[in-house]
């Protein structure tokens, strides 16, 4: 996976997590970059997992990291974790999680959670607890850890009791 940060022209600024480098290219080149200067520069990243490239494009820039969520392992002991992010979007303070999970539907496959779900600032814990749980995700919340930050968004690492599996009914 590829985390993008860019830096736009008037001051906004934008995070999103891809899955492949040519995806990392076409929104680059959508905002303006070059894409020949950004494939020649983004081929190293393919190789070392937690390398970073700085790029720029008049008054914009852009980091892009190739980032490996070495927190999520496979679920040990009834206990799992996974990486989420928490940003603002559209004004409204969110959380995203970011890797699959397996669900119990009617064909048992492997669906990526794609979403973002507003969370309480003061109450982190129980927010994102009330999402998994609520969606059964988890039986409960175990532990919250901040891993980092990148301009306006923080990653954390939750640890989870798993669930009955399956999405709520």
């Amino acid at each position: 996976m590829f985390l993008l940060f860019i830096s736009h022209p008037m001051g906004e600024r934008s995070n999103a997590l891809y899955f492949s480098l040519t995806e990392v290219e076409g929104v680059l080149s959508d905002c303006g970059f070059d894409s020949e200067s950004c494939s020649k520069k983004l081929s190293s990243l393919q190789k070392e997992p937690g390398s970073s490239v700085s790029l720029e494009s008049g008054s914009q820039s852009a980091m892009v990291t190739h980032w490996q969520d070495v927190n999520s392992s496979p679920e040990v002991d009834g206990r799992a974790s996974i990486n989420i992010i928490v940003q603002e979007v559209n004004g409204v303070l969110c959380a995203h999680l970011t890797r699959e999970m397996q669900f119990a539907t009617e064909i048992d496959c492997m669906e990526l959670i794609d979403l973002w779900f507003p969370v309480n600032e003061s109450d982190l814990f129980k927010s994102i607890e009330d999402v998994f749980v609520a969606n059964r995700i988890a039986h409960n919340v175990t532990h919250i850890e901040e891993l980092r930050k990148c301009g306006n968004s923080t990653d954390y690492r939750v640890e989870f009791n798993v669930g009955a599996r399956g999405v709520a009914a």
